[in-house]
């Protein structure tokens, strides 16, 4: 799993998972876990960012695809949580900004059960791109809470 950062409580009931990805290569792909439910409680994702420590550039014909899976209690499940967002031209990665995936219009995809695991999935498209190192934050509210 990345490197897990301090959990910080941003309102009632939601809390904010960070953890660090390190930078891929050009070509490069991984699917990272980022998060473990180990509560006794499902718990829905509100909302996905990326914070980078350096730039990044989009490119139309080499280009990443960045986004949230949950991997399931057997770590083969695809379910999209944030949707890969594609990184080609105009759609750049600011150092120290944060940058919003957006999430699953899909209320039960962003259902998170009792020990499942989340990964933060990149992908390249052809020659790809390099992604810098990353800090992902994950905000996620304990059911009933």
């Amino acid at each position: 799993m990345g490197d897990k950062l301090p959990r910080t409580s941003t309102l009632s009931g939601v809390e904010t998972i960070r953890t660090r990805i390190p930078a891929t290569t050009i070509a490069q792909e991984q699917d990272t876990p980022i998060y473990e439910n180990q509560s006794l409680v499902k718990e829905t994702v509100t909302a996905v960012r990326i914070i980078p420590q350096a730039a990044m550039t989009g490119d139309d014909t080499d280009h990443a695809t960045i986004g949230v899976l949950n991997k399931e209690l057997d770590g083969t499940g695809t379910v999209q949580v944030a949707p890969q967002k594609v990184y080609d031209t105009g759609t750049d990665l600011v150092a120290f900004d944060s940058d919003s995936l957006p999430i699953s219009a899909t209320a039960a995809d962003l259902t998170v059960e009792k020990n499942e695991v989340l990964a933060l999935s990149i992908k390249k498209v052809a020659s790809g791109l390099v992604t810098p190192d990353l800090v992902v934050e994950v905000d996620v509210e304990k059911a009933g809470i």
